[in-house]
């Protein structure tokens, strides 16, 4: 920027107010009009404009003209998405020369114009999230970016097939990565179930049940990676310094190992539930399990032969019982969310069970199937 444009921003101020149509999806639904009548009653607010498209090239066009004529410094948009057309918006008015914190934007279209039928309500809400953005930017700051110096070497916490892809990304960029995790192996509770339903990994809806073909990062990848050392059987246990550049400390088996990293991953994966915190399903009956248990079943009665058998007698079960979603959905027992991977394995389990049971009846019980 040239001293003349920097003694220029240093002159402006004021806000300025965009209201985007959307090309209908927005203007169709709420009265722009009249927002705009009455944002211009602001104090700070020098102009307030309409555009039906503020992303398009026509919008740009126009930002431009407003930029360079109406000599404000700040920015409050009402529009669409602020993560996706927001950023063309502001990465355009950075690049026309205003601050790039100078800016904020509020959704109306998400927010109001797609879930509020009546256009008078919908104006209303649209208002009110409009003034908020115009408290905000009133006492928005001008800032700089300033690049930090950070260590080309990373941390991953967790060894499961987050922390594996993470690590595999960042080695294949000529960067050094350290995987510390705490059991003997690579892989977390992924690679612990020997199937899914279904799978993609061939190109075609595989139904086959092959892990080493099913998951992804493979663990040879990473084990035979140059720039990945892998500590098993680890612990961080302490970590100093400060952002870009900090000395890490690991107890593993063989001692104590030091060294010093610029990012860290943190993947440690997710805990499973534990189905004694609902004590109507009655856990403690021997032929009540979980399907981590299940797994373990059938696995070892894939190497026997003789199809499933009953922990507590032996037989061949005749029916077989799935209950999703247990501790899901439920804010006093359980957790709020849904873990998205129970389906998934659960119908890879219930197929397994026909094949090595084939006279058996499976039922899989769900609130709903999202995997």
């Amino acid at each position: 920027m040239s001293d003349s444009e920097t003694d220029n921003v240093g002159q402006r101020k004021g806000i300025a107010v965009f209201l985007c149509g959307c090309r209908g999806e927005i203007s169709n639904k709420i009265d722009l009009e009249s927002i705009a009548s009455a944002i211009k009653e602001h104090p700070e607010v020098v102009t307030v404009g309409i555009h039906e498209s503020l992303c398009s090239r026509e919008g740009q066009q126009f930002l431009k003209g407003e930029y360079a004529n109406k000599g404000f410094d700040k920015v409050a948009v009402s529009a669409c998405s602020p993560n996706i057309q927001g950023l063309i918006i502001s990465r355009f008015l950075e690049a026309e020369g205003m601050n790039k914190y100078l800016f904020d934007q509020v959704n109306i279209r998400e927010q109001c114009a797609w879930v509020h039928a009546d256009r008078e309500r919908a104006t209303s809400k649209a208002k009110s999230l409009l003034l908020g953005a115009l408290a905000k930017v009133e006492k928005l700051m001008p800032l700089e970016d300033i690049e930090v110096p950070i260590l080309g070497s990373t941390l991953v916490i967790g060894g499961g097939v987050t922390g594996m892809a993470a690590a595999l990304d960042i080695a294949s960029s000529g960067f050094k990565v350290y995987i510390v995790e705490r059991s003997n192996d690579l892989g977390g509770r992924a690679y612990k179930l020997s199937m899914t339903f279904p799978t993609h990994n061939c190109g075609i809806c595989c139904m086959q049940y092959c892990k080493e073909c099913v998951f992804t990062p493979k663990i040879e990848d990473v084990l035979q990676n140059k720039n990945i050392e892998v500590l098993l059987n680890s612990n961080v246990e302490d970590m100093t310094g400060g952002f870009g550049n900090r000395h890490v400390k690991v107890k593993t088996l063989e001692g104590c190992k030091e060294f010093d990293v610029g990012t860290i991953i943190v993947a440690t994966g997710s805990k499973t539930f534990d189905p004694t915190r609902i004590p109507e399903l009655h856990y403690e009956i021997p032929n009540v399990i979980t399907t981590t248990e299940l797994e373990q079943l059938i696995v070892k009665q894939r190497e026997l032969g003789g199809g499933l058998k009953r922990p507590s007698d032996g037989k061949n079960p005749k029916t077989v019982n799935f209950v999703q979603c247990v501790g899901s959905r439920d804010k006093v027992k359980g957790n709020l969310h849904c873990s998205l991977v129970c389906c998934t394995y659960a119908i890879g389990q219930a197929r397994e069970i026909k094949k090595l049971n084939p006279g058996a009846d499976v039922y899989v019980h769900y609130i709903d199937l999202r995997g």
